[in-house]
């Protein structure tokens, strides 16, 4: 499985997709949008700042949630849990299952959303 090892400093123009959740930050609308050909959810911004949820469908229906990234102007607002909500918003809405291989996902997101503990699988 090759995932994308370099991550460059600069954060990339989210191209446009499905919008999948919208959440109020600091007083803005964000919304999570879905780019299923990057294999991605993201929120962009207009300084062009992009945080990221990006997945991999490792076999049919199963996708695993390997990296979350929030710029680092933009932490603090809770930007990770808005894409892992849309992120698994649509896995359950599509019937899919997820593996979270990404330690954000697994450690801290899903135990404060239980409801989402039926579509993950435990390992590939």
């Amino acid at each position: 499985m090759l995932r994308n090892l370099f991550r460059s400093a600069v954060y990339r123009k989210s191209t446009p997709g499905t919008r999948m959740a919208s959440n109020t930050s600091s007083g803005s609308s964000v919304s999570a949008v879905h780019n299923p050909k990057a294999k991605r959810f993201e929120i962009a911004f207009p300084d062009k700042d992009v945080a990221v949820l990006e997945y991999e469908e490792v076999s049919p229906g199963t996708f695993d949630l390997y990296h979350t990234e929030v710029p680092p102007s933009k932490q603090g607002q809770g930007l990770g849990a808005k894409l892992a909500d849309a992120t698994m918003e649509w896995v359950a809405q599509n019937n899919h299952k997820a593996v979270l291989s990404c330690s954000y996902l697994r450690d801290n997101w899903l135990a404060r959303n239980p409801q989402y503990k039926k579509y993950v699988v435990s390992n590939l």
